[in-house]
């Protein structure tokens, strides 16, 4: 986190602002945990665009970041259908 916390300072000194701006995120983003709590910080700012760009072997996993964080619903579960007894 500490990293991700020395990128957002950077990014505000270079840019001036952190809302509205677009971010590239590029590499093996399945294994790099600064680039997700990069992603994570910059979420909790207004209109940032985040562009995560990797092979297909080492794409990140989807996570909602919007909305405080808040992990998507569970899946529903399927109704078991009752089986008719013959006679």
């Amino acid at each position: 986190m500490l990293q991700a916390l020395l990128d957002v300072y950077t990014i505000d000194r270079e840019i001036g602002k952190l809302d509205g701006i677009k971010v590239a995120l590029v590499g093996d983003l399945a294994n790099g945990r600064t680039v997700r709590s990069l992603a994570y910080l910059l979420a909790k700012y207004q209109d940032v665009k985040i562009y995560f760009v990797s092979p297909d072997v080492v794409k990140m996993k989807v996570i909602e970041l919007r909305g405080g964080g808040a992990p998507p619903p569970p899946p529903k579960k399927k109704e078991k259908k009752k089986k008719e007894k013959k006679i």
